[in-house]
């Protein structure tokens, strides 16, 4: 029997799930820290990410400065959604 294979959509949807849950452990977190914790490229990682604040499920904060070059900005979850994954 033939199981069903794996596209293009159901790896976005792992990767989304991926994201998410480093989100959560680790916010606040950069979209570059996001890239190393989880393997996932950085254009892939900014679509996700613009995706999870549309739908509002992730906010935007000022980051921590280190001085040079611009200020980051840290993604966390939204509190004010509920999250089941």
């Amino acid at each position: 029997m033939k199981g069903r294979s794996i596209g293009v959509s159901d790896i976005r949807e792992v990767n989304r799930k991926i994201v998410l849950r480093c989100i959560w452990k680790h916010q606040p977190v950069s979209r570059a820290a996001l890239s190393l914790f989880t393997h996932v490229n950085k254009a892939s990682i900014s679509q996700i990410v613009a995706n999870l604040l549309a739908e509002k499920l992730v906010i935007e904060t000022p980051g921590v400065s280190n001085g040079v070059g611009r200020t980051p900005v840290a993604l966390s979850i939204n509190g004010r959604k509920h999250l089941f994954y």
